[in-house]
Parts: C-alpha cells; sequence; structure tokens
C-alpha cells in the first residue's frame, strides 16, 4: 500500500459559482494529508504540481497557499513557448486565451517535450541594494532524461543540466530559452509572458497559458486548478486496455487518492 512520504497541505478558497448571490463570500478550507496510509474511505491529497513552462514537467510541491479567488498555483503555465508563426495572435498587455496548438508543448510535440526535467524556483528579491528590489527570479533548469536513470532526482544531482539556471523573468533570460527551443525543436518559437500591470514587480500571475475555456466561458479569467481523482484515471484505464495510465499523462495541478 502506498504512503504519502511528507505532509503535504492545500490551503484553497471555495469559490462560488457565478449565478451564486453577490452577497454571499467565499470561504477558506485546509486540507491536510499526512505520511499515513490511504483507504477507500479517507480522501487524500498526494501531489501537487506546478507547470511554469507551458509542455513542460512540473515542480511537485510540498505546500501552496490561495488566499485570493479565481487565483491558481504560484506561476503555474506562466509561460509558453508560442511558434514564431503565430506571433501576431499574442499580444502581450492583452493576452488572450490561445488553443495548444500554438505553441511548442505536449500536443504539438509530445514525444520531443517529454525528454526534460525541469526546475523552476521563485526567489523573492527583498535587498534594498539591488534594482530588482520586490521583483521575483524565476530560474529555471532544465536537464535530459537519462534512460538508465530512472529518479528524476537522481539525474538532477548526478548529470549535468542541459539548459540553466537562467532567469526567465528577464529579457534576456526568456531570449536565451527561445533559442535553445527554437534549436533543439526545428521549430522557431518565442518565450512568452503576460505582461504585469505593475511595472516594479513580477510576482502578477494574471494570465495563464491552460488547455481549457472553462474560466473564460465561466468568470472571463484564464486561470484554473487542474484536479484529477488517481481512482478515475486507474478505472479508465482498465476499461480502455491500458493499465499503466497514469494521472501525470493529463497534468494535473492536484491528484487526489482514496476517493
Amino acid at each position: 500500500m502506498w504512503m504519502l512520504p511528507k505532509k503535504i497541505k492545500l490551503i484553497t478558497s471555495i469559490l462560488l459559482s457565478s449565478s451564486s448571490s453577490p452577497n454571499q463570500s467565499s470561504t477558506t478550507t485546509t486540507t491536510t494529508s499526512s505520511a499515513s496510509p490511504l483507504s477507500t474511505t479517507s480522501m487524500q491529497i498526494t501531489t501537487l504540481n506546478r507547470y511554469a513552462i507551458k509542455g513542460l514537467g512540473p515542480d511537485t510541491l510540498t505546500s501552496i497557499e490561495i488566499t485570493k479567488p479565481h487565483e491558481t498555483f504560484p506561476d503555474d503555465r506562466k509561460y509558453a513557448l508560442l511558434q514564431s508563426k503565430f506571433d501576431s495572435k499574442f499580444d502581450s498587455t492583452n493576452p488572450k486565451w490561445l488553443h495548444k496548438e500554438h505553441f511548442l508543448c505536449a500536443f504539438t510535440k509530445p514525444e520531443f517535450m517529454a525528454q526534460f526535467i525541469t526546475r523552476y524556483e521563485i526567489l523573492e528579491d527583498d535587498d534594498d541594494d539591488n534594482d530588482r528590489n520586490g521583483q521575483q527570479t524565476n530560474m529555471l533548469t532544465l536537464w535530459k532524461r537519462d534512460s538508465t536513470i530512472m529518479n528524476e532526482d537522481a539525474i538532477k544531482e548526478t548529470c549535468p543540466p542541459i539548459f540553466g539556471p537562467v532567469d526567465i523573468s528577464t529579457e534576456h533570460g526568456k531570449s536565451e530559452l527561445s533559442t535553445f527551443f527554437s534549436e533543439m525543436s526545428g521549430v522557431t518559437v518565442k518565450c512568452v509572458v503576460a505582461k504585469s500591470s505593475k511595472s516594479s514587480t513580477t510576482k502578477e500571475h494574471t494570465h495563464q497559458f491552460g488547455n481549457t475555456q472553462a474560466g473564460i466561458k465561466s468568470i472571463n479569467d484564464t486561470r484554473c486548478i487542474h484536479l484529477i481523482n488517481a481512482e478515475t484515471v486507474k478505472d479508465v484505464g482498465t476499461k480502455i486496455g491500458v493499465p499503466s495510465l497514469t494521472c501525470t499523462r493529463f497534468r494535473p495541478n492536484v491528484i487526489i487518492e482514496g476517493l
């Protein structure tokens, strides 16, 4: 029986539907999982994933805190690799939802994108003497998978990265990432991100390069949280004859078990 190796805590706002009374307020709930066996009567959060760059692999987080309505995981799908032939379709000052066919991602080049292991780190800069005071440093590092080493953490510890670490919150960093993937994939791409309305900070995350228009249709917001039930995936895999089907195939933010 699988056991959760570490405590995972998720604090999230339960948002009212768009049809709720405007006088109603959102509530906050806390879900905690500890190192105890899963059971059919005990729903637990087992994984929290953040995909900072659309199409690349996730960072597995130990906890997140969401305190405002309509927020998503910090920097989840904040960046994307837009195919240059679609440059005219994206306006960083007024970004709109775009179908995944416009990007270099798991939809357009699944095998190519699957070969990379990702580490994305959000570093706060509070140095009063630094010109970037109050801004985030978003460090991206990439490794290539090694068929002889199955554990991703082991690859990060023993193998040199093929890219980074590079701060992709800067124009130089985004340019480096664009060049890297353009050369590696043979598809000319540009690393894009929505411009913050606050010129003094890069902390804002108001546009998410997600796969669904659900948020747009309900509250006119691209941001959402993708939650998946491991038992559902297991059941689907059995019924379609693919018992090896895993939750990560669907790139969720939250994986729950025991439900």
